[in-house]
């Protein structure tokens, strides 16, 4: 007999118990009433629009349902079978055993099975939301440190090209914006990775700059990135350049 089991949805509010019966797609509420009480086992449907209709007119627009919490039957032994989507909208199948074949003893081992597994999603949800305050708390005090740098330098304006070479670069920058750079302790792993790639994407912007004055200010950049790593660590030095020379 299908027995209650940890209901865990997805991004859409939707779940299946993993021994869902095989029901034709297509088929009528009372065909699948008589095919679970073959099975041993009474159905009721709750749908949302008249479970929660404020809340279904808010979700339909994006059909997110997860916030959905389906009204349990009255009465003893109900547990979920299936969360899913229909023509009519979203709609929880609560099924529970057929009074002739479950004991009273039944009944208290599935009432309590119930508890158990409303615990266990109590809990599991308590450790998600630990991890998620967790990582908000991680992500403020990275931000406090980055509050408390002072800027290494300023997006300048070119004045043959009314804007700065890193344009191609980094679109999103504007002349006058304050840069910073990441703290020492988090930027030695990837500063290497990091001042290559931006040279590299300099000189290929250099290289494809169609004219001198253009290829010159790519150039500059190159220069100031180099001057702007001079204080870095030495373990955090990029490697040495054939072409620019390297940093001194």
């Amino acid at each position: 007999m299908i027995q209650a089991h940890l209901v865990e949805r997805d991004q859409f509010g939707f779940w299946t118990h993993p021994n869902y019966p095989d029901l034709a797609d297509n088929c009528s509420s009372s065909e699948a009433q008589e095919t679970l009480r073959r099975l041993g086992l009474e159905l009721q449907n709750v749908f949302m629009e008249s479970d929660a209709p404020r809340l279904y007119d808010s979700a339909r627009s994006d059909q997110r349902y997860s916030e959905w919490i389906p009204t349990r039957p009255k009465g003893a032994g109900w547990f979920v079978l299936s969360i899913h989507d229909t023509d009519n909208g979203p709609v929880c199948q609560y099924v529970r055993p057929l009074g002739e074949h479950l004991s009273p003893i039944d009944l208290d081992a599935a009432a309590e099975q119930h508890e158990r597994l409303l615990s266990e999603a109590c809990a599991k949800a308590l450790n998600q939301r630990d991890v998620a305050l967790a990582r908000v708390a991680s992500l403020e005090s990275k931000l406090a440190e980055l509050e408390k740098q002072e800027p290494v330098g300023v997006m300048r304006a070119s004045s043959e090209m009314g804007v700065a070479p890193y344009a191609d670069i980094w679109p999103w920058l504007e002349p006058g914006q304050k840069l910073y750079t990441t703290p020492v302790a988090q930027a030695q792993h990837c500063v290497v990775l990091d001042a290559e790639k931006l040279i590299a994407q300099f000189k290929d912007c250099a290289s494809h700059a169609g004219d001198p004055e253009r290829a010159a200010a790519f150039n500059d950049a190159i220069s100031e990135v180099h001057a702007m790593l001079a204080g870095a660590p030495s373990q955090a030095k990029p490697s040495s350049d054939e072409e620019q020379g390297g940093r001194p």
